[in-house]
């Protein structure tokens, strides 16, 4: 489905600043890179931040921000490539034994995120894919012919502080409004944000169900039965527009 994240991917970076450190994004991750001694390595268990020594005080007539917090005051930053959607739904199909996952997935998300006003993610629900040819043309062709795109609103994006700096992640939960054509649904997600190397990291979770967005379930007699709850998994990596 058509999800606006960019209003989430910062609302989570900037919301999640100064909270404590949690997990980088596992499911959808982004980069690979040297992670320092004192930052979070990549893996599922929550990072420890290491005590306090004691040090020579800095000058101080030397109060500039280091370069990693400097580059979290754009006040615009831009949805950027690598940013993917990702949705689950459990499923029967009437020709296998057992249940199943199907999986949908995007890259095709564009936005901004703002620290003043509005931040806006959309989505392109036509360039949705999965793995089988007959469940993406029911997407395209019937399911959201008349509603090809999705977007997901954050009515203000909280202060920003230097929280995320160095690489550190941080866990957070942001409010917005999902649109599907004209049905708007409250909808609130929660993940991990990250900042590297002048993008924003940031991974959003959360789930919804068909009546919630005016849809009905594409059931069809004798072929397929699909579960009510969707699971829906946005990395959105954002940059200084």
């Amino acid at each position: 489905m058509t999800f606006s994240f960019i209003g989430l991917a910062l609302s989570l970076a900037l919301a999640a600043c100064g909270a404590s450190p949690a997990p980088s994004p596992t499911a959808i991750t982004g980069p690979e890179r040297a992670a320092p001694a004192a930052a979070p390595a990549q893996t599922a268990t929550p990072a420890t931040e290491t005590a306090a020594t004691t040090a020579v005080p800095e000058p101080a007539a030397n109060t500039a921000a280091p370069p990693a917090a400097r580059g979290l005051e754009a006040s615009t930053w831009k949805v950027a490539a690598g940013s993917k959607a990702r949705f689950t739904v459990g499923e029967k199909l009437a020709r296998l034994p057992l249940p199943n996952d199907a999986v949908v997935e995007t890259t095709a998300l564009t936005g901004t995120l703002r620290r003043e006003g509005p931040s806006v993610v959309e989505l392109d629900l036509q360039r949705l894919r999965s793995d089988s040819g007959n469940r993406d043309r029911y997407m395209r062709g019937t399911m959201f012919r008349l509603t090809p795109k999705a977007t997901f609103t954050i009515p203000k994006t909280p202060e920003a502080s230097e929280g995320l700096a160095g690489g550190t992640s941080a866990a957070g939960s942001v409010e917005g409004v999902l649109a599907i054509g004209a049905r708007e649904t409250a909808m609130a997600l929660t993940g991990e944000a990250r900042y590297d190397a002048g993008k924003l990291y940031l991974l959003a979770r959360g789930s919804f169900t068909w009546e919630q967005l005016g849809i009905r379930a594409p059931n069809v007699a004798g072929i397929v039965e699909v579960q009510d709850t969707v699971h829906f998994e946005v990395l959105v990596v954002a940059e200084p527009a």
